[in-house]
């Protein structure tokens, strides 16, 4: 067995794990400007997809009634 396969698993190893995700801004020119960020898997809880987002044309919106 390969020691370093667990090793995650164990404690004080001084390892640690991060998730690592893009988030896009637009910048003043219209740009996009890819952000990257990294947070310790420990601190976690949920990790949620991006939904597919569709644009509709002369949609009206949702009344408030």
């Amino acid at each position: 067995m390969d020691i370093n396969n667990n090793i995650l698993l164990q404690s004080d190893t001084n390892e640690l794990e991060i998730v690592e995700f893009r988030v896009d801004e637009i910048d003043g020119n219209g740009k996009v400007v890819p952000c990257y960020f990294g947070v310790n898997v420990a601190k976690v809880r949920e990790i949620i997809r991006v939904p597919e987002i569709r644009t509709t044309i002369n949609r009206p919106l949702p009344s408030r009634e």
